[in-house]
């Protein structure tokens, strides 16, 4: 394992560059900052404002990193750099407190509002990254009550968030690939704090209180994965989508076999409560945040 220094306060979102050799995080201090592959910062950002970065996300090219700054959408780029800093531009999409961010094709950013762990007001927004416009979202399938978390699947256009229901704690996982005029719902009966998507779309993965759900991307269940002491905040997929990998506020990650829910691998890393995580595209590495601060890489092979 390595630990990325930098940050100072509760990691709040994680993303791994396309082509896995740099590693972005938000804090909660407001701070978004860049590693490479050695643990060096290469950018560091702090905001006018301090403010949670509840998220980060590259676009599928790596040229951008889009982080929710306050109320607004930021770009740092392009990348490869050029020079000692890359220049910062404001895209110019103001909305409510953004949540969860996710690239649906290669410059379609869905943007989710409200907020991540309680019930709250907030929408399923879309934004044309090129065209630098906001492309509408049939209103019965934005919603109102908030997002919590996306995950989106570029190569079917299929975009899956957790949002809630009106009066209760409990949540739905909606599913909608974005050449539909329908999208589908799937009630979990409890509140959900995240949600992944395999690489082959066929299966996903939502955080429910303790454990973590699995479902066939039609909605069906198809195991628990139990064993944590503490909310699950965060999870992923690697070995190709048959290990689901969890991060808890109990302090530990956990690897799961999907086809058997059996625990494969446990990991207590001394960095607080996990509270992001995120698998690095070419699946070799697991990195993880938690409330003190510091980032740790774990060998997913």
């Amino acid at each position: 394992m390595i630990q990325f220094d930098g940050h100072s306060a509760t990691v709040c979102s994680l993303a791994f560059s396309p082509n896995s050799l740099l590693l972005a995080g938000g804090a909660k201090d407001g701070w978004v900052r860049i590693w490479d592959a050695a643990g060096e910062v290469v950018q560091g950002i702090s905001r006018s404002e301090i403010s949670p970065c509840n998220a980060v996300v590259w676009m599928p090219s790596g040229e951008w990193l889009t982080h929710a700054d306050v109320n607004l959408l930021r770009s740092l780029g392009p990348f490869p750099a050029s020079g000692d800093r890359w220049a910062q531009l404001q895209t110019g999409f103001t909305l409510e407190t953004v949540s969860s961010l996710g690239y649906v094709t290669s410059s379609l950013l869905a943007v989710g509002t409200g907020k991540r762990n309680e019930a709250s007001q907030g929408s399923l927004f879309l934004w044309d990254a090129e065209k630098r416009k906001e492309r509408p979202v049939p209103t019965a399938i934005r919603g109102a009550n908030g997002v919590r978390a996306i995950a989106t699947h570029p190569p079917t256009k299929r975009l899956h968030w957790i949002t809630g229901l009106p009066n209760t704690p409990t949540c739905v996982w909606r599913s909608w690939c974005i050449t539909s005029p329908n999208a589908t719902d799937v009630k979990l009966g409890k509140p959900a704090a995240a949600i992944t998507v395999s690489p082959d779309g066929e299966t996903v993965a939502i955080a429910t209180d303790w454990l973590v759900k699995v479902f066939n991307v039609d909605g069906k269940s198809r195991i628990e994965l139990t064993g944590h002491k503490g909310i699950v905040s965060a999870i992923g997929f690697v070995n190709g989508g048959r290990t689901v990998v969890s991060a808890s506020w109990d302090e530990t990650v956990r690897l799961w076999d999907v086809a058997t829910g059996k625990e494969t691998a446990r990991f207590l890393l001394g960095i607080g409560k996990l509270t992001a995580l995120t698998v690095s595209p070419d699946g070799t590495r697991i990195a993880v945040g938690g409330t003190d601060g510091p980032i740790v890489l774990i060998d997913a092979e």
